[in-house]
């Protein structure tokens, strides 16, 4: 039977994105590689991912030090931003994605749903909006030749390509490069074949990926020797830890996916990065119809970069209309939409007809009956189907291994309309421990039944009981509220302004604790009355 349905976590992704840009964080003297043994530093990125202890918090402080770290590679931060921008949409998309959509997939199996049909869609708008963003910027830092160079896996890697562009760059062969003796009398000869047989052992792409810090640590050598200047210095830098990320992908990708299946999502995001380019010339021709070059002439324009974000916001602008156009096709009207036409909508007609093929292929007719069973769940809660016949059920198709919260979900609902409130507090706990990421928007009505059942509890020896629980459930609510994924009540506050929160909050749910809400219109009521604009 399959493995917990389970999307990957956030701390999950950060710290992926440690490992695959192999940063040291400014605030550790550490390196960031799973290959690199230093227990302290990698026990703190494990509860990231298991995501242990203060949810946010420890989120923030490793983002924050992988955001400082890249910062500190550059004398010029505006290659910072262009790095640390694309990243952070990632992450939105991501939590948007699994609060969409309700995996019966293993994390493994989860991953690669997200990649075809979040994260290349997403990585391409990120790659091609930020290209056009500092355009000027980029096109003067002389790119890597190739298009898609930070795609290429079969005769080279994006690594080897960026060391020899710098070394074609600079006009010297690797020997020469590094080889600083000649401009350095401090410079130690065995650090100098050091450097070399690191290079050399990088170039040929046999050797597991160094963590960046080495990379840096023997091009900076370099640099000084030759007295290459700080723009220069940050550019090739930029360049190398693109590919040193770019390389990482691709291995991994490689590792743990089906030669066919990673060949094939590498020709996908090459065509998506094709068309998009097309449609963004479509459009700016469209654009450029409405005469706005004489504009510029007249003075109403000054600016040929204001010229081109007003271009790629129109661009954008219409490619989100025709995602939302698309959404109300059947996958029958997709097919007989043509594949090139005159109208800015390539990318978006591709995008989303892969998105329908994996859909399609994920139909796998041994989960139907677990899905269904999950489904009849909710129902249950609803009081509109026979808990014990739903319960058989339930452990009958496996349910305990993909979806072990929802017995757990369950009963806590049934103990807290049966008023056996700490027994439905004990339930909900073990729903909460694996609910996460994998029930979609239905973790929200989860967090709101979990803090309510938290106010429910009744006061011993005159303490007040629940707040450990609600403070829990909240602060996962303000977690996933970090991209702007959960509703606006969930803002950070400090320990001091929760505790405030829950005493008012269990206050008014004693106000209306012998009501006949549902448990809804409950949270409704206690938990986003004062936002509801309606």
């Amino acid at each position: 039977m399959p493995a917990l349905a389970q999307f990957p976590s956030q701390g999950d992704l950060l710290k992926f994105l440690y490992n695959a840009t192999g940063i040291i964080p400014s605030k550790k003297q550490s390196i960031v590689d799973l290959n690199i043994h230093n227990k302290s530093l990698h026990r703190s990125l494990d509860r990231v991912a298991k995501e242990e202890g203060d949810f946010l918090k420890n989120f923030e402080e490793h983002a924050d030090g992988f955001r400082s770290a890249i910062n500190g590679m550059f004398s010029n931060s505006m290659y910072g931003d262009i790095l640390f921008a694309p990243l952070i949409e990632i992450f939105q998309v991501y939590t948007q994605t699994v609060l969409t959509d309700h995996t019966y997939l293993d994390k493994k199996e989860s991953l690669s749903f997200l990649i075809n049909t979040a994260f290349l869609q997403r990585a391409t708008i990120s790659i091609f909006k930020y290209t056009q963003h500092y355009s000027n910027f980029l096109n003067i830092s002389l790119p890597p030749n190739g298009k898609f160079w930070f795609l290429e896996y079969d005769y080279t890697t994006p690594l080897t390509r960026v060391m020899n562009w710098i070394y074609d760059c600079e006009d010297k062969n690797l020997e020469v490069f590094h080889d600083t003796s000649k401009f350095s009398t401090n410079e130690c000869i065995d650090q100098i074949d050091q450097d070399l047989a690191n290079v050399r052992n990088w170039l040929s792409g046999t050797v597991k990926l160094p963590p960046f810090s080495n990379i840096l640590d023997v091009f900076h050598r370099a640099f000084t020797a030759h007295k290459i200047d700080s723009d220069k210095k940050d550019r090739y830098v930029f360049f190398l830890f693109i590919a040193r990320f770019a390389t990482y992908c691709l291995d991994s990708l490689f590792e743990n996916t089906d030669i066919k299946e990673a060949l094939k999502i590498l020709v996908k995001m090459k065509s998506y990065l094709e068309l998009i380019e097309i449609d963004y010339e479509i459009s700016c021709l469209a654009f450029d119809s409405l005469e706005l070059d004489s504009n510029i002439q007249n003075g109403e324009v000054t600016s040929e970069q204001i010229l081109r974000k007003a271009k790629l916001a129109m661009f954008f602008e219409i490619t989100n209309k025709w995602n939302e156009h698309f959404a109300q096709f059947s996958p029958e009207e997709i097919n007989v939409l043509p594949e090139i036409s005159r109208s800015p909508n390539n990318f978006v007609i591709k995008t989303f007809k892969d998105y329908l093929v994996t859909i399609d292929s994920l139909h796998n007719n041994e989960f139907e009956i677990n899905i269904k069973n999950c489904i009849e769940g909710y129902s249950v809660m609803k009081q509109k189907y026979n808990y014990q016949q739903w319960l058989n059920e339930y452990y009958g198709v496996g349910n305990d291994v993909i979806y072990p919260w929802l017995v757990h979900w369950i009963d806590g609902m049934k103990s807290f309309c049966n008023k056996e409130f700490e027994s439905s507090l004990t339930s909900m706990r073990k729903a909460f421990d694996t609910i996460r990421y994998s029930a979609g928007n239905r973790q929200i009505k989860f967090i709101e039944d979990y803090m309510l059942v938290a106010l429910a509890q009744p006061n011993k020896n005159g303490n007040i009981q629940g707040l450990k629980d609600f403070k829990l459930a909240f602060k996962w609510g303000v977690f996933m509220n970090h991209f702007d994924a959960f509703p606006e009540f969930y803002t950070d506050i400090s320990n001091k302004e929760l505790e405030a929160v829950f005493k008012d909050r269990k206050k008014s749910y004693k106000s209306v604790a012998g009501s006949n809400f549902d448990t809804k219109v409950l949270a409704k009521l206690l938990f986003h009355w004062k936002y509801d604009n309606q």
